[in-house]
């Protein structure tokens, strides 16, 4: 029995080569005009500065390909769009599950007298399936009110590498 190219497909069918992300946004809080400059990322710890939640971000990678930074620039492009000032990652998790998925293909095969003969063939495909998701929060500087969030030690740590230098921390009260 010789397999076609078929059965070679179907593996690539469970993990395509590019990353698919898709992400969605619920407005908590007053966007801003869109802005082009790079959002600060904080984990782990808090922007140094009073701030307001803009958005809640939920990215969704939907295969292996789908990396943390493939989630970050997601959430980052969705900031822009909301003119925040920084992003702050609330979740980061995995999960990954097996798949077996049951498939037809062609198979070729000698017939009496030499005549070839192709006819669908079963066939098990073994495979994992792998989402990778990222919560954060849009948020916006805002110095001014008395309920916003503040982070009351400066973080050692600074920015989470991205959007190089966070904003300065916010001056002392007068």
């Amino acid at each position: 029995m010789r397999l076609t190219g078929l059965s070679l497909a179907c593996v690539f069918v469970l993990s395509p080569a590019c990353a698919t992300v898709e992400s969605s946004v619920r407005v908590t809080g007053s966007p801003r005009r869109p802005s082009s400059r790079p959002v600060p990322v904080f984990y782990a710890i808090a922007p140094p500065f009073h701030y307001r939640e803009v958005a809640r971000i939920d990215a969704v990678g939907r295969n292996a390909e789908a990396h943390l930074d493939d989630l970050l620039d997601e959430a980052e492009r969705r900031a822009q769009q909301l003119g925040a000032d920084a992003i702050v990652i609330r979740d980061v998790r995995t999960e990954a599950r097996p798949v077996i998925q049951r498939v037809l293909q062609t198979c070729t095969s000698v017939g009496p007298g030499g005549v070839p003969l192709q006819y669908n063939c079963p066939a098990i495909v073994h495979g994992l399936y792998v989402e990778s998701h990222l919560d954060a929060l849009a948020v916006r500087r805002d110095d001014s009110a008395p309920d916003a969030h503040v982070w009351p030690l400066p973080p050692p740590l600074g920015a989470l590498g991205r959007g190089e230098g966070a904003l300065p921390a916010a001056p002392p009260p007068t």
